[in-house]
């Protein structure tokens, strides 16, 4: 679309294009949710509301500075994962992603000095005394 802005109105009606678009737009979908993409952001935005002062601009620029040698050796990384980049093999690409996942993990870790926070194990729920299922000792002498 980008190369022939008039295709949205001349091939409108083509099909099979659309369901190859769908098809992949699906497995790029599929994709995202397997890996939990969102946790990342959501996390973020959990951090910086309970603890705004972590996300001041400050703060992220100091962390970065204080981090400065672990940071430099992602760049490292970072440079040897894009030679050959994108690699022909799927297998190799999927590495390559991987890798950059990686260390861009790792550079917004430093610069939010994140750390995941460990979820409170739930309380143990008080187990009540079975009641007998029967009628009581004192509903059987009543019958006497």
């Amino acid at each position: 679309m980008l190369f022939d802005p008039l295709a949205i109105f001349t091939k409108i009606f083509d099909f099979q294009h659309d369901m190859a678009e769908f098809a992949a737009f699906g497995s790029v979908y599929e994709n995202l949710s397997r890996c939990k993409f969102e946790e990342t952001v959501l996390d973020l935005l959990s951090l910086c509301t309970k603890h705004p002062d972590q996300c001041a601009f400050s703060n992220l620029m100091q962390n970065l500075s204080k981090n400065m040698f672990v940071l430099v050796g992602k760049v490292t990384s970072l440079g040897e994962t894009f030679q050959g980049f994108p690699a022909n093999d799927p297998q190799e690409f999927k590495e390559q992603m991987k890798e950059l996942g990686e260390d861009v993990g790792t550079w917004m870790r430093v610069m939010f000095d994140y750390r995941k926070e460990q979820q409170d194990e739930p309380e143990p729920v008080p187990v009540q005394p079975e009641q007998p299922s029967g009628p009581s000792q004192e509903e059987i002498e009543a019958q006497k």
